[in-house]
């Protein structure tokens, strides 16, 4: 899992990270592994966005995110949910 094609030059702010992919991906379960926590800190994507496969329960759903966020280096990155099929669910 790298960022192939994608040069990252310095930010203005000096940070020397490369500027965050304009893309938004997804993980494999319910908490990152460790792979999905150095291809997310690699490739700086904008957001994450979550399947039923992800959530269990509001707890770990924090978790998940602020791993997440954690990764990227960015305290309010998006997170998008995708509602699969049936009555839209809200979150409590």
């Amino acid at each position: 899992m790298t960022r192939s094609g994608i040069s990252g030059g310095g930010s203005s702010a000096g940070m020397g990270k490369a500027a965050p992919a304009a893309a938004i991906f997804g993980c494999s379960g319910t908490t990152l592994t460790a792979a999905e926590k150095r291809f997310f800190a690699d490739v700086r994507p904008v957001g994450l966005i979550l399947f039923a496969r992800n959530c269990r329960e509001p707890q770990q759903v924090r978790k998940l995110v602020a791993a997440f966020r954690k990764a990227v280096g960015c305290a309010d990155a998006p997170v998008l949910i995708d509602q699969e099929g049936g009555r839209v669910q809200r979150l409590n």
